[in-house]
């Protein structure tokens, strides 16, 4: 012992005394009050961020809690399986609900949006290490259902703690480590729906919010890592820049785009003439029979059948009118009237609704037509039974 106090009195009287270690996270400030500041801080930056997760779902779908929409479930399979033929892909959301071609500050809003999306866990990964910022790459895949750009930025968080590119000039790692996301990025329209259809000089102003999105990130992470060295790398760097991330978007929207239009683009979409979702000239022939079945097991008495007899009944009896063209007169007929009037039901009283919360919006004429279309639909009792599928026929009145 008194041998290595001698060795450290004379490093210091030589002046080659070992430098603490340098701070580069907030964890190494072990005080209590740093550390409850941390997880404070962090929690904050979280909820902010699953916030934005939120918003990014909502621009999409219209649902601001992303697992309470019905179909959630659907619409992150769509956005992770590449071998679908209609796979939801990110330059999608320029295109629908809300056309960014036609609402010009969409460009803007999702600019932002995915800076944040990006430059957040990677700013995490940096100051509060790589564990904390998997959650906010989890909030990417299941909040805002980005399943393939939360696999990325997580591989952008694992590079920004990788010790081979530890820089002293740390903006330089944060920088390397967002280059997975430009390759991600460049592969954004692969299978998205309605790309082929669109001109060269349309094509190329849907990566403009690509381009917003890399600038705003490096600027967000140069100042985040600015005023980290300015405290010394004490909680609370990421807090101010991810508040004026969450709300600078979503007040974009609202004052400049604004929530009828989110509303009647849905609108448009699930009931207009183009629809995907609504009044279409074809059923699943599967489905409408099992349907039809289960109508009758309900109302059958106690001991009710069994549903394969009764899927094989209804089946029979669908064939047998298609053969002698009166499938009006089936079983399956009353099943795809009822669907149909469901849908009429719905459309009305979503535009009813959508009139009663926007009753200045522009877009109220738009409505009233696809109320007054909706109202005027009918479905001809006739149909055919091709292969799989009950081709349906409608007219409007």
């Amino acid at each position: 012992m008194g041998l290595a106090r001698a060795w450290s009195v004379i490093q210091r009287a030589s002046g080659r005394a070992e430098e603490p270690p340098a701070i580069t996270d907030v964890w190494r400030w072990t005080g209590r009050k740093y550390r409850v500041r941390a997880v404070l801080f962090l929690l904050t930056d979280a909820l902010l961020f699953a916030g934005l997760g939120c918003f990014t779902f909502w621009l999409r779908t219209g649902h601001a809690l992303p697992f309470s929409a019905q179909q959630y479930w659907g619409y992150l399979w769509q956005s992770f399986d590449p071998t679908l033929e209609r796979q939801t892909t990110l330059l999608e959301f320029l295109l629908q609900p809300i056309p960014a071609q036609q609402v010009p500050w969409m460009f803007v809003i999702h600019g932002l949006v995915m800076a944040s999306l990006t430059a957040i866990p990677i700013l995490v990964a940096m100051l509060y290490r790589l564990p904390f910022a998997l959650v906010f790459t989890a909030i990417i895949g299941f909040f805002a259902a980005l399943p393939w750009l939360a696999i990325t930025v997580t591989f952008c968080c694992c590079l920004a703690c990788w010790k081979r590119i530890q820089f002293s000039f740390r903006y330089a790692t944060a920088l390397i480590s967002l280059s997975p996301v430009v390759l991600y990025y460049l592969m954004a329209t692969r299978n998205t729906p309605g790309i082929d259809r669109l001109a060269p000089l349309e094509l190329v102003k849907l990566y403009l919010p690509v381009v917003i999105a890399l600038i705003a990130a490096c600027v967000v992470m140069a100042i985040v890592l600015i005023i980290a060295r300015v405290v010394n790398h004490r909680p609370g760097a990421i807090a101010p820049l991810m508040a004026i991330l969450f709300v600078t978007p979503v007040v974009l929207f609202e004052t400049k785009v604004g929530r009828d239009e989110l509303r009647y683009r849905l609108l448009e979409r699930g009931f207009g003439p183009g629809s995907r979702e609504h009044f279409l000239r074809h059923a699943d022939a599967e489905k409408t029979i099992f349907r039809a079945a289960e109508v009758m097991r309900d109302a059958a008495p106690d001991p009710q059948p069994p549903i394969d007899s009764l899927i094989q009944l209804v089946r029979d009896d669908l064939k047998l009118r298609a053969a002698v063209g009166q499938t009006g007169q089936s079983r399956v007929a009353k099943t795809v009237m009822v669907d149909w009037y469901a849908q009429k039901d719905l459309a009305i009283s979503e535009c009813r609704r959508f009139r009663r919360h926007f009753p200045y919006s522009e877009y109220v004429p738009s409505v009233l037509y696809l109320q007054g279309r909706a109202t005027d639909l009918r479905l001809n009792r006739e149909f055919a039974y091709l292969q799989d599928s009950l081709i349906l026929t409608h007219n409007e009145d």
